[in-house]
């Protein structure tokens, strides 16, 4: 955790792992920066906002979430092989 005085802004980095109830699902590794912007009059935190934000160590660009990350590794192969993957349509 860092606060930045000149910007009023805090910077996070965090990990969490989603491990699904689904048998045999695949867990979820989500690494991440949150920026926080304070309001430097009430001391508020007025704006939450996720930079370099990864699944699985495949960054993914907004809308963030797991259909638009299910959708790029598609076309790219969940990160072993590129054009590997689940074919469109299943």
């Amino acid at each position: 955790m860092v606060y930045d005085f000149a910007r009023s802004s805090i910077r996070v980095s965090w990990h969490v792992v989603l491990v699904p109830k689904v048998p045999l699902g695949r867990p979820l590794h989500i690494d991440g920066i949150s920026s926080y912007r304070i309001d430097p009059i009430s001391g508020k935190i007025v704006e939450h906002k996720f930079d370099n934000l990864m699944i699985n160590d495949s960054k993914i660009m907004p809308p963030y979430g797991i259909f638009s990350l299910m959708q790029q590794q598609e076309l790219t192969g969940f990160g072993t092989q590129p054009g590997v993957g689940i074919p469109a349509g299943i």
